[in-house]
């Protein structure tokens, strides 16, 4: 009974480490994510290498997989934009069916409402269609309780009205946004898209 105990009590802290392993493998992917416009294509890379071990059962993972390659098809814009666009299909269905495995996880909305409008933005993919069932989301959920994530989203949700021309519908939550607390560059972009339209 006692060897019994000790192989349990082995098992589970083998998967307590796997566990820890893994979720630290993901926060040193999503932050080289988040270096990887800045820094160029090798920091994507060992983003890409570094999150694809988990992007089968980590919905999060496969999501800022899916960002990550969108960020190396900017690298291409110019010089190959055929490679380019492919890229940007890749990442977008990788975001797609994360949000489709775990459609109320508020995380990989952001993730894919926050790319979706820079990709529209800034490329020939169009994901107006896909990122406006986001913004559904976000106005029939509360928001966050954190003023970061709460800001980034009122932020987006903004620009996607924009957008689309509902002029009324993106100054309130552009307004919202600088109104949430936070000290973001998220509030910051909303201040600034603020004052060009009251001039």
């Amino acid at each position: 009974m006692k060897m019994m105990m000790v192989v349990c009590i082995t098992v589970l802290c083998a998967f307590g480490v796997c566990a820890q392993s893994m979720d630290d493998s993901i926060e040193r992917g999503i932050a080289l994510h988040d270096r990887a416009l800045a820094e160029g294509e090798e920091t994507a890379l060992k983003c890409r290498e570094t999150l694809e071990p988990f992007i089968e059962k980590n919905m999060v993972a496969r999501a800022y997989y899916g960002s990550v390659i969108t960020i190396q098809a900017s690298f291409y814009a110019d010089e190959n934009p055929v490679h380019s666009l492919t890229l940007l299909e890749e990442g977008a269905q990788y975001m797609d069916s994360a949000v489709s495995n775990d459609p109320d996880n508020g995380e990989l909305r952001l993730i894919r409402l926050s790319n979706g409008i820079e990709v529209s933005r800034s490329s020939p993919l169009k994901r107006y269609a896909v990122i406006a069932d986001d913004v559904r989301w976000f106005e029939k959920h509360p928001l966050p309780s954190s003023p970061e994530d709460c800001a980034a989203i009122l932020l987006n949700c903004g620009l996607y009205y924009l957008d689309a021309g509902d002029m009324d519908a993106a100054l309130d939550a552009l307004e919202t946004c600088v109104e949430s607390g936070a000290e973001t560059a998220a509030v910051q972009n909303a201040r600034d898209i603020l004052r060009r339209y009251e001039e």
